[in-house]
């Protein structure tokens, strides 16, 4: 077991360089598009811009604590989920970058998803998860949080469709990806961490679908 741990861990500080910068280029992105748009298009109130910013350097801390944890097998923190929050941070992430595309970007809630998860492996997730959908997919990507006994559902749909073989998607570096190969595999593997499944819902429409238990201490 010990072994087979250590493995693991070294596997995962092998990934960690490949990992960080695969989710470095978001909110890296971000933060030079609301740069740029500010650079062409000055609102009075130049505060707005340094909030922008700031959020998204927050954003980049966020994910190399998150991918350092990880790699040195350090416990993420699972907390319940504020559903509220969780929402509003997606839509201050993602709105932007769908609007400057002139795609719509939903996010909705079935139920009462009262569930325990480590936040920041979730925001990960569903990162790239979204962002595939933006550079890959087509129209109104939709992301919906469902209540699930023992856990929680999130899905994320757009109006796409994939051609190939579900399995092959999550093989990391991919040959026959359209990117870089890694966001799927990582996304993956990062569920599976924290006890959960990723899978392919539907090839037409494209839906990811995330399943978390929940991780509630023991009382």
């Amino acid at each position: 077991d010990t072994a087979d741990r250590l493995e693991a861990v070294l596997l995962r500080e092998r990934s960690f360089s490949a990992d960080a910068s695969h989710q470095l280029r978001t909110p890296l992105a971000a933060l030079r598009l609301s740069i740029e748009t500010e650079v062409l298009d000055p609102r009075p109130d130049h505060r707005l811009v340094l909030d922008e910013a700031l959020f998204e350097i927050d954003r980049l801390e966020a994910t190399m604590t998150t991918f350092l944890d990880l790699a040195h097998d350090r416990p993420t923190p699972r907390r319940p989920v504020d559903l509220d929050d969780f929402l509003h941070d997606l839509r201050t992430r993602w709105t932007g970058p769908f609007a400057s595309r002139s795609r719509p970007f939903r996010c909705t809630t079935y139920g009462r998803v009262d569930a325990h998860v480590s936040r920041p492996v979730l925001d990960q997730i569903l990162d790239i998860l979204i962002s595939n959908a933006l550079d890959h997919g087509s129209g109104t990507v939709d992301v919906q949080v469902i209540e699930s006994p023992g856990g929680m559902v999130v899905t994320v749909r757009d109006e796409g469709a994939l051609d190939r073989n579900p399995d092959d998607l999550f093989t990391r570096r991919d040959p026959g990806a359209t990117g870089h190969g890694v966001g799927l595999s990582l996304a993956r593997s990062l569920a599976e961490a924290e006890g959960g499944r990723l899978v392919l819902a539907t090839s037409r429409p494209t839906e990811f679908r995330l399943i978390l238990p929940d991780a509630a201490p023991p009382s």
